[in-house]
């Protein structure tokens, strides 16, 4: 049997391919879904990769510089104005490992279970890291204090795990926290306080980034009259 040599090459080309067990446990599926994708709002675009995807790719130099980067990015918004789509090409532009949650799957009628489903999302971001997890309907998990009374106050507790995974003892190194909600208004305003959040608006497209980039060709005045008339939350494909 012939000796078998492995080069540095070798190990390059196979982190390319191989995936980092940690993200074994995470059924996900990135889509393919890219910034030009997303109609217009190349303003929140750029902000987003300078709040997300830079600290990540260059931590060294936001060290060098003394720039401390955001824990956690809030897109909030109407249905509609492309949260999710968003964060769909971030994850796939940016190559970053990536786990999406959607908030109240996380939520259980057990003591303790939330908060211990809340560490074992963090775990996982932690061991793939560099790494983004996404919050979808993030106002399950951190709405007002006092807001879940009624519920054994299970919110409570997964709003304090919540941000002592942000701003707790341990450290979020090469972790970034990104969220969507339609409801702003029910996040308790001590969570961006205590995570160092930053949040981004979201208005509901203009009536040309509303028609999917494939039919952009039918510059027919019926069709854009149908386009002017369409709900604001709806897109034509």
């Amino acid at each position: 049997m012939g000796t078998v040599t492995v080069t540095l090459q070798d190990l390059q080309w196979a982190m390319t391919v191989v995936k980092p067990s940690a993200m074994r446990e995470v059924a996900i599926d990135v889509p393919k879904v890219r910034w030009s994708d997303v109609g217009g709002m190349e303003e929140v675009k750029l902000k987003l990769k300078q709040a997300v995807e830079w600290p990540l790719r260059h931590p060294e130099a936001f060290t060098r510089m003394g720039i401390q980067p955001p824990k956690g990015v809030l897109l909030y918004g109407p249905p509609g104005c492309s949260k999710t789509m968003i964060a769909k090409a971030l994850a796939n532009e940016s190559g970053l490992n990536f786990l999406a949650i959607k908030g109240p799957e996380l939520l259980s009628k057990y003591v303790g279970e939330s908060e211990r489903a809340v560490r074992e999302v963090f775990r996982k971001a932690r061991a793939v890291a560099p790494s983004i997890v996404f919050f979808d309907e993030i106002d399950a998990l951190a709405s007002e204090r006092g807001s879940s009374s009624g519920s054994g106050g299970v919110g409570d507790r997964v709003l304090a795990q919540l941000l002592t995974e942000m701003d707790g003892i341990e450290q979020l190194r090469d972790v970034t926290v990104l969220a969507a909600t339609n409801r702003p208004d029910m996040i308790d305003k001590y969570f961006f306080e205590k995570s160092s959040t930053y949040k981004f608006g979201l208005t509901p497209p203009a009536h040309l980034w509303r028609i999917d980039p494939s039919l952009w060709w039918r510059n027919d005045s019926n069709f854009l009259h149908l386009v002017n008339r369409l709900p604001s939350h709806f897109k034509l494909h």
